[in-house]
Parts: C-alpha cells; structure tokens; sequence
C-alpha cells in the first residue's frame, strides 16, 4: 500500500490531486479484475449456483474492499484539508444554527443530525477523523433517517395519532375511513 497523505501529514492540493490520480488508477485496474473475473465465469459451461455465485461476490468484495477504504480515506483527507482552509469554524457555525432553531419543529427535526455533522466536522478539522469514521457517520446518519422515515409512516398509518409503542400499528378504523 502507498504511503498517503496522512501517513506523511498534510503536504499540497498539487500532492492530494497527484495521489488521487494515482488512486483512480489502482481502483479502475481492481475493478477491471473483477469484472474480467465475472466474465470468465460467464462462460464457463457449467451452471451458476449459490455457492458459485456466494464465492465470487466474496473474492470481489476482498478484492475490492482496500481501495474502496483508501478512496474514502482519501477523501477525508481532501474535505479535512478544505474544512481548514475554508471553514475552520464549521462545528461551532453547526452548533449556533442549531441553538436557533431550538423549540421549533425544525429543531426537534435536525438537531440530532446537526450534532452528527458537528462532531463530524470538529474530528475533522482537528485531523482526528478517518475512513473508518466517515463509514460510521454515514451509518448514523443512515440509521436516524430510515428510522424518522418509519416512525412518520407509522404516524401516518395511525392517523396523526402517536403508534402504540407496545403494538403494531393500526390504519384508521372504519369510522374515520367513512369520513
């Protein structure tokens, strides 16, 4: 693996752009393994099975995993560097928008994601923020959205009213249906 950006500390938009070259190249050779691998196995004569097609998911997947890795951590690099040079003060701006809308339904509705992208941007303007760590916020943020998502529509489902936490959700009845 070549030594990134990180490894050797922050050095010039000229040096990130030569590694992201050099990145893009690696990754288009990976991707070209694969799919010549898929096509190899295409074909074969005999039958695609489970196992055959479970196997080949898993090699590309182990072969695609470590630059799919350094391509985001490549990236955090990038918008680190940028939230620096642009907007070291990106947390604290978070933070402030956020306490406006305290007490609105606004509020209610984007302050656990304001927080989210507050530490976010803190970590990474602080330079303590990795590939592993954009993988997790994007899982959070992820997470609370499909969340919000399913408790509206269970909301809906129970016309406006709050689902019973200790049930399934019920429609309205036939008496509102009518109406």
């Amino acid at each position: 693996m070549e030594e990134s950006t990180a490894s050797r500390g922050w050095s010039s938009w000229s040096d990130w752009m030569g590694d992201a070259m050099a990145l893009t190249q690696r990754t288009s050779e990976i991707v070209g393994r694969i799919q010549s691998d898929w096509e190899d196995l295409s074909r074969r004569d005999s039958p695609w099975t489970t196992d055959t097609i479970m196997n080949e998911v898993v090699n590309s997947w182990e072969r695609f995993t470590p630059v799919l890795g350094e391509l985001i951590q490549h990236w955090v690099e990038g918008a680190s560097q940028a939230l620096r040079d642009t907007w070291p003060d990106v947390g604290s701006d978070l933070a402030g928008w956020s306490r406006g809308l305290d007490g609105t339904p606004a509020g209610q509705a984007t302050t656990p994601y304001a927080e989210v992208g507050r530490d976010a941007a803190d970590r990474m303007v602080r330079g303590d923020f990795q590939s592993a760590d954009a993988v997790e916020t994007f899982a959070v943020l992820g997470g609370m959205w499909a969340k919000d998502m399913w408790r509206l529509i269970a909301q809906g489902r129970a016309g406006g009213r709050a689902p019973d936490p200790g049930g399934p959700t019920e429609g309205p009845g036939p008496a509102a249906a009518d109406q």
